[in-house]
């Protein structure tokens, strides 16, 4: 112990550097995220059979923007349009079910929340699907989305839901 109780720069120095590297880490640690919906997101499908959802997010953090998409199980029943007049799609076509997710985009953050409308396009027959010939058209009779979900920096925020459109009647 030092003469008159007198202290050491040790006992000053080492605490002083300690406080400092704490309080220079305290900030990045603070903000952690913790995404969530405020309120119920909308989510509607469109005469082309597009998935089109909107809604906030909340408890982004301190960030300037987020990395968004939409993520989705599809299940589609294609058929093929026989020439002539009006729609004639032959009964008994197959249906084809698959993952589709919709382009990224960035939101811009403020106050730790963020406006989000995303989409995803109607979802393409599987390769080998093809019409009796060139003359009729590959259609999109029927989707449904299931286990919908907004990826977001990393963090899967569910929509619970089933989303379907019939889009010609057969």
């Amino acid at each position: 112990m030092p003469k008159n109780n007198a202290i050491s720069k040790k006992q000053v120095v080492l605490p002083a550097i300690t406080a400092a590297l704490v309080l220079t880490l305290a900030p990045t640690m603070a903000f952690a995220q913790n995404p969530h919906f405020i309120g119920r997101p909308n989510c509607d499908v469109d005469s082309q059979g597009n998935l089109d959802c909107s809604g906030r997010i909340a408890g982004l953090g301190n960030v300037e923007g987020v990395d968004a998409n939409l993520v989705a199980d599809v299940s589609a029943t294609f058929g093929c349009d026989n020439p002539g007049r009006g729609i004639h799609i032959p009964p008994g076509q197959p249906t084809d079910a698959q993952e589709v997710e919709g382009d990224t985009e960035t939101l811009p953050v403020r106050n730790g929340q963020a406006r989000f409308s995303l989409s995803i396009d109607a979802p393409e027959p599987s390769e080998g699907f093809e019409c009796p010939n060139q003359n009729w058209d590959v259609v999109l009779v029927e989707v449904t989305y299931t286990n919908v979900r907004v990826e977001i920096d990393g963090d899967t925020l569910p929509i619970p839901g089933t989303f379907s459109e019939e889009l010609i009647r057969v």
